[in-house]
């Protein structure tokens, strides 16, 4: 079955500045003339999505490169710490959770011991340290993501 979906201004410019910062992220340092040629996007649409990027503070300019006789490149680079993310680690021992920042530096971490604590009580503990991080977090909290061991029952959200 073919889904014939269409694609809007607002749907293009999302993917747009979508696969910029992809690009931007996978390289310590590029160029707005480098991402254009690995992605195919053109040069405005790379520095349309670039200055909603660095106006955002989730990319930066870093510095001026050599010239190969034109205008120098400006290199740019994901600030790591413009969001953080955190992990939550749920086992029958410890509740552990960690602030991370976009390259995945540790940047605070906590323990909490289950001491046999079970259903609403574990739950209510598993809350109280998502709140801890998120709290402790100054910056926008990109993502939380949670590991338990066990089979999962995503489709009824049984853990």
């Amino acid at each position: 079955m073919v889904i014939n979906k269409k694609l809007t201004h607002q749907s293009t410019k999302i993917h747009n500045r979508i696969l910029t910062l992809k690009t931007i992220y996978e390289h310590q340092e590029i160029s707005r003339a480098d991402i254009a040629r690995m992605t195919g996007l053109t040069r405005p649409t790379i520095s349309s999505a670039v200055a909603e990027l660095i106006d955002e503070g989730i990319v930066e300019e870093t510095r001026q490169g050599p010239s190969a006789g034109g205008k120098p490149p400006i290199f740019l680079r994901v600030v790591p710490t413009s969001c953080y993310l955190i992990g939550i680690d749920l086992n029958s021992d410890e509740f552990r959770g960690g602030v991370l920042d976009l390259r995945g530096n540790l940047l605070h971490s906590v323990v909490h011991p289950v001491n046999e604590q079970d259903g609403d009580l574990a739950l209510k503990l598993a809350y109280e340290l998502i709140d801890e991080l998120v709290t402790w977090a100054d910056r926008p909290v990109l993502g939380i993501g949670l590991g338990t061991p066990g089979v999962i029952d995503a489709e009824h959200g049984i853990i």
